[in-house]
């Protein structure tokens, strides 16, 4: 199936240099021929200009901006971005083959679906007995409430908003459970759609539920929902549609120690 919807993916980085090359190469092998990369450099401190400024072809856009975090790196990809669907990807992630024609599918076979929310994998890059690196999976699939691993209708973002620029961490939760309180029709697949890299850079390592802003973010959640329904906190709308997901959703795996 070809879809006729122009494709944009922001990938905002912040000290990369070493990964950036990877992710947009695994944005070229989806194969789209509609397809618009926006490299948002977040202050970068090392060679991540050159590296991108050496990827740069007609598909690939490379805008710097001062460091102020994820949130505002996406939200300043997305008011650049030209595409009638949104997707996102962190600069040591990696988006699997197929992923893009499938998420396509699901929004091309379903108007009315806001956003279509796949599975996350974890991966390492190991170094084989042929020493030659490669990245090798190091978890099962499992649900994560993650921009990256999710394609948007522009629409959803006119509805929704942008990310929250006041949180440094949990501001994609945020947004999905802004989602939730707004009604915006979720379809989660069961299809793996993002190959989370770990390795010692990674932005949440080491951070603990309360550094990451997970109570924070859930409280927001129940303020707006009890200002919303005169004190009373107003029961979400599940974001798992058990007619079209198949399995249950599941929680990442806690890293094993030599991880």
């Amino acid at each position: 199936m070809t879809s006729q919807l122009r494709v944009s993916v922001i990938i905002p980085v912040y000290n990369c240099q070493g990964f950036l090359a990877e992710a947009v190469d695994s944005l070229r092998r989806q194969a789209y021929p509609d397809l618009e990369l926006i490299i948002v450099d977040d202050g970068s401190t090392d060679r991540t200009a050159d590296v991108a400024r050496g990827l740069q072809g007609d598909d690939v856009r490379y805008v710097y901006q001062e460091n102020g975090g994820p949130a505002r790196a996406r939200n300043h990809g997305l008011t650049l971005a030209r595409g009638d669907a949104i997707g996102f990807l962190d600069a040591d992630d990696l988006w699997p083959a197929g992923r893009l024609a499938r998420q396509l599918r699901c929004l091309d076979e379903d108007p009315s679906i806001d956003v279509v929310l796949g599975r996350t994998r974890c991966v390492r890059r190991i170094v084989g007995a042929d020493s030659e690196p490669r990245i090798e999976p190091c978890s099962p699939p499992f649900v994560l409430l993650s921009p990256t691993a999710a394609l948007f209708r522009r629409r959803a973002f006119q509805r929704i908003g942008g990310f929250d620029e006041a949180l440094r961490y949990g501001e994609d939760t945020d947004w999905f459970m802004r989602a939730r309180e707004g009604g915006a029709p979720v379809l989660v697949q069961d299809d793996v759609t993002l190959l989370y890299r770990r390795h010692p850079g990674n932005m949440t390592r080491g951070r603990d539920i309360r550094e990451l802003r997970v109570f924070d973010v859930l409280k927001r959640s129940l303020d707006r929902r009890r200002r919303r329904n005169q004190g009373l906190a107003a029961p979400l709308p599940s974001l798992f549609d058990a007619a079209r997901r198949g399995g249950a959703p599941s929680a990442p795996p806690a890293p094993s120690k030599d991880e």
